[in-house]
């Protein structure tokens, strides 16, 4: 790319009409002349990708990170002068945007045939966890009892 067609990209992708941006950038011609110039050149393949990572380099720019979102809140959440719904708002959002607010425990609703298939793909997964130690040569982590207890659920399988 020329000088004036990086210039006529700055332009354009700072958000001057092509028609007006064409003679700002050096070219000549005025009127109906420049639009019709601007819009043949808009559409160069080296112009238009230069507009497009302009705009994608302001945007960028502009765009807040999450980083600095939760910056901002925090000093609302440690503020003395900010009203205690202010306060609260920015503790929810920011438990929101750090996951803080993900339940621990899952308690699932199954019925009887559900918690038998859950149970034999347990032996199934214990069997093939200490195939695989047997077969390293390391001790089995997991002895195959046959019982399963379903970790983080309210219900035991024996």
């Amino acid at each position: 790319m020329n000088i004036r067609q990086t210039r006529f990209a700055e332009l354009v992708a700072s958000g001057i009409p092509a028609s007006r941006a064409y003679p700002e950038a050096g070219y000549s011609g005025r009127g109906k002349n420049a639009a019709a110039h601007a819009s043949r050149l808009v559409e160069n393949g080296g112009v238009s990708n230069r507009i497009a990572e302009i705009q994608k380099e302001t945007h960028d720019a502009v765009r807040m990170t999450k980083a600095r979102k939760l910056e901002i809140l925090e000093e609302i959440m440690s503020s003395r002068t900010e009203k205690a719904r202010d306060r609260i708002a920015a503790i929810k959002i920011h438990n929101v945007m750090t996951g803080d607010n993900a339940p621990t425990v899952a308690v699932i609703q199954t019925g009887r045939s559900t918690l038998d298939e859950i149970k034999e793909r347990a032996k199934y997964v214990v069997s093939a966890l200490s195939r695989a130690h047997e077969v390293r040569g390391t001790p089995a982590i997991i002895e195959p009892t046959g019982a399963c207890k379903l970790v983080g659920w309210q219900t035991e399988v024996g």
